[in-house]
């Protein structure tokens, strides 16, 4: 059998949620508090997703970035950075995805 390489890189910059839909799948509930501390935490080390993915992903195979999470736009302030090293380093980056409500106050 052949090994399969990623090409699909999935990112989770926020945890929780800004609304509370009934028909959400995420389940809201206060485990998701201590998540959202665990990756507010892990984007302090600012090389930390960075390093990890040259670990997993060959140079010329990541092609898509997928952001989840509760809404990972709220966390997309933590992304800046992270998003500029994985487009300079790796070349073949062409699709990005997100399932987003787009209800952030104040966007900038």
């Amino acid at each position: 059998m052949k090994d399969i390489e990623p090409t699909n890189l999935v990112l989770y910059p926020y945890a929780l949620c800004n609304l509370n839909c009934r028909y959400c799948y995420i389940d809201k509930n206060p485990t998701l508090k201590e998540i959202y501390n665990d990756i507010e935490a892990s984007f302090l080390d600012e090389n930390y997703y960075f390093d990890f993915t040259k670990d997993f992903f060959k140079k010329e195979k990541l092609t898509r970035i997928d952001f989840w999470g509760g809404e990972p736009t709220l966390g997309f302030h933590r992304m800046h950075n992270l998003l500029y090293k994985l487009l300079d380093y790796y070349p073949n980056i062409d699709t990005f995805m997100s399932s987003t409500n787009f209800t952030i106050d104040n966007w900038e």
